[in-house]
């Protein structure tokens, strides 16, 4: 009795495949297939769009990068025409001392040749 429920189970199933046919293979391979270039195309997407994302973020550190070197520099320019004021402001008043000591030598003489 059971050899003839897996005999008539198997009769069913080779009847059913045949009917089916080669038609829905095919079609399920196509699915598959499908399936298989929709996933392939999904990892593509991603990997470009991480490979943006990556670009992007190097973009940003390059542009922040310049943005620092610009901001020392500035500083830098800063510093040293700082310096170069400081400088020139002692050479004034090194210069004014001397002309004032020039006067004051000048004045001297003139009293005491009076």
């Amino acid at each position: 009795m059971l050899k003839d429920r897996y005999a008539i189970d198997y009769y069913e199933a080779s009847l059913k495949f045949r009917l089916q046919g080669p038609g829905l293979r095919l079609q399920e391979e196509e699915e598959e297939e499908k399936e298989q270039e929709d996933q392939e195309e999904k990892e593509e997407e991603e990997e470009e769009d991480q490979e943006e994302k990556e670009e992007e973020e190097d973009q940003e550190e390059k542009e922040e990068e310049d943005q620092e070197e610009e901001e020392q520099e500035e500083e830098e320019d800063q510093e040293e025409d700082q310096e170069e004021e400081g400088e020139d402001q002692e050479e004034e008043e090194d210069q004014e001392e001397e002309e004032d000591q020039e006067e004051e030598e000048d004045q001297e003489e003139e009293d005491q040749e009076e």
